[in-house]
């Protein structure tokens, strides 16, 4: 079966063989649960170091700018991306750009993932389904999931929910045997 998100291991083998901007690309992209465009696209004025949020909505573009009607949430910086952001926010001070620009980074993307044998799983959408997919596993309550990623508890039930049968399972007899 060729699941629609990368394993820890993927994941992993992914981030070990990134470097640079495609690097911190990857683990912003996965910890905030954001879609790509979102991290291309966003500016050192969308992070709050004080408060440990990133705005995933650039506070430059009004509702009627937006391409999509997606939602864009208010997302904690999670401590394994922390020292990243800490490091972007620092580099250059006059550039808005917390990547550095707003440089489409797909094909990049779709390079790496093909040299380490993942070329199934070459689009960065897959970041967002895999950390969605990872914490619902991890036994992460799947309204937080939902708040994480701007989505609709039906939404995150939908698309995401039939990949943990199996992790439910366990969840639930690790429980029952008091595990």
């Amino acid at each position: 079966e060729n699941a629609p998100w990368l394993t820890k291991e993927e994941f992993d083998r992914a981030l070990a063989a990134a470097t640079g901007r495609l690097k911190d690309f990857l683990l912003i992209c996965y910890y905030t649960g954001a879609r790509r465009r979102s991290i291309e696209r966003m500016t050192k004025a969308q992070v709050d170091l004080a408060r440990g949020r990133i705005n995933l909505t650039s506070p430059a573009e009004t509702a009627l700018q937006r391409a999509s009607k997606k939602r864009r949430p208010i997302v904690p910086i999670d401590p394994k991306i922390r020292p990243t952001v800490e490091r972007l926010m620092m580099e250059g001070p006059e550039n808005p750009w917390l990547l550095g620009s707003d440089a489409d980074r797909y094909r990049d993307f779709n390079n790496l993932m093909r040299s380490v044998g993942l070329a199934d799983k070459g689009n960065p959408h897959i970041l967002r389904h895999s950390r969605a997919t990872h914490l619902l596993h991890a036994g992460v309550s799947i309204f937080d999931v939902a708040k994480l990623l701007g989505d609709t508890v039906a939404t995150v039930e939908r698309v995401y929910g039939h990949h943990c049968p199996d992790y439910l399972g366990e969840a639930i007899r690790d429980r029952q045997t008091g595990a």
